[in-house]
């Protein structure tokens, strides 16, 4: 993967500028789902152009596979945790000190069970997921959506800039921007209008909480901690002086 990585940097020196993108860092959803549909930065050129068919597409065997893909990392990220937590306890009963490391796995916040081995809550992101929350929530019934809402006269651009990228990386040709600009702000009206709408419904989870929450963010950059704690709030979490101090950490 690192080097893909690097080849791709030789190809699009300032991907970083716009994508950041390292092999052992966080990324999208859309790599583990890309095994099952094509939504990746190098088609989706392609996809804004076919939204009426693509937003037919039935996602919930691409969003089974994905569970799975999610089961194996967090199986990986316990069985980390545990040698660590072995070899931490013998070195500790042989006098020597050593510290635990969290494994690879990102969770929301620490775990207020006394077991080391307590899953995590993933944090999971990608912009796909607004035109199939339907699906989404039938394979992950107790998930909670954050719907992260910036300006469109900032993030579209933006997008269309990742757009026109990877096309004059992938692709031969005229470079029509009218038509990217077109196609992106088409694209993602239908998204977000899709969203809209299966967001209006009642969740399948049994949970009294809420199971989507709106979030500005602007007010995420502003007050990122204030903004956890109304997420918190809305899901029904607790907040914990532990996580509390972590965040601020």
């Amino acid at each position: 993967m690192a080097h893909q990585i690097s080849t791709l940097r030789q190809l699009v020196p300032h991907i970083d500028a716009i994508h950041e993108i390292r092999a052992d860092a966080a990324e999208e959803c859309l790599l583990a789902m890309g095994v099952d549909v094509p939504m990746l930065p190098s088609t989706f050129n392609v996809l804004m152009g076919l939204r009426s068919e693509v937003l037919q597409w039935d996602l919930r065997p691409a969003y089974r596979n994905y569970k799975q893909v999610l089961q194996l990392l967090q199986h990986q990220r316990l069985t980390d945790q545990a040698a660590e937590t072995t070899r931490s306890s013998s070195s500790s009963s042989s006098g020597s000190s050593a510290g635990a490391t969290s494994g690879a796995a990102a969770s929301a916040e620490p775990s207020s069970s006394s077991s080391p081995l307590s899953p995590p809550r993933w944090v999971l992101k990608s912009p796909m997921h607004l035109g199939y929350t339907s699906a989404l929530r039938e394979v992950f019934p107790d998930a909670k959506i954050v719907w992260m809402h910036r300006d469109p006269t900032e993030s579209l651009p933006s997008l269309c800039s990742l757009f026109r990228t990877f096309q004059e990386t992938f692709y031969q040709g005229p470079l029509n921007l009218k038509e990217i600009g077109y196609q992106c702000s088409a694209f993602w009206e239908a998204m977000l209008s899709r969203a809209h709408q299966d967001l209006s419904k009642k969740s399948t989870s049994s949970s009294s909480s809420e199971a989507a929450a709106h979030v500005r963010y602007k007010d995420l950059v502003n007050d990122p901690l204030g903004t956890v704690q109304g997420l918190y709030k809305a899901f029904g979490w607790t907040y914990s002086d532990a996580f509390d101090q972590a965040l601020k950490a």
